[in-house]
């Protein structure tokens, strides 16, 4: 648990209490997938459905926060599912970017755009 609204929403409603209409259209997806990719996947949420829901498909996570990246691990060793993770951010483009992530412990915000790190003296 990480203290956020969204841990304690799930905890208290289950998964009607989270996003109720993303998370039906999810399952819906995930229920016709072999494959299926959690792009920005913060805390692994969807993708744990998705692993539980579809435990013989190929899951994969992709969260380019470091800090976010670890409670994503944590979390999928928590619930023991074939859930593969990665570190990296995905595009639609070949390149590179300056990917600016809170400083704060239980942020999950973050951003590509530099102003941000100079508006915000929180940010690294």
């Amino acid at each position: 648990h990480y203290h956020t609204t969204l841990e304690n929403k799930l905890f208290w409603h289950g998964w009607s209490g989270w996003e109720l209409q993303t998370i039906q259209v999810w399952i819906q997806y995930v229920m016709q997938a072999r494959v299926i990719l959690d792009i920005g996947a913060n805390t692994g949420i969807y993708a744990l459905l998705a692993a539980k829901l579809q435990p013989n498909a190929t899951v994969m996570a992709f969260e380019p926060s470091q800090k976010t990246y670890k409670k994503l691990e944590k979390n999928i060793l928590l619930n023991q599912l074939n859930i593969q993770a990665f570190p990296i951010a995905l595009s639609n483009e070949n390149g590179s970017a300056t990917f600016y992530d809170y400083a704060a412990e239980h942020q999950y915000s973050a951003s590509l755009h530099q102003q941000m790190s100079l508006d915000r003296p929180d940010l690294q």
